[in-house]
């Protein structure tokens, strides 16, 4: 461990936004189908 640590984070950095995203998108569509 140690030498490849920031290239890890990176990784993991990329997968967490993507899985937020994922998740505020739903949130966004479950938002305006209510208000509709």
């Amino acid at each position: 461990m140690g030498h490849n640590k920031g290239k890890d984070n990176v990784k993991k950095r990329a997968v967490r936004r993507k899985k937020n995203d994922r998740l505020q998108a739903a949130k966004d569509a479950a938002k305006s189908a209510t208000v509709s």
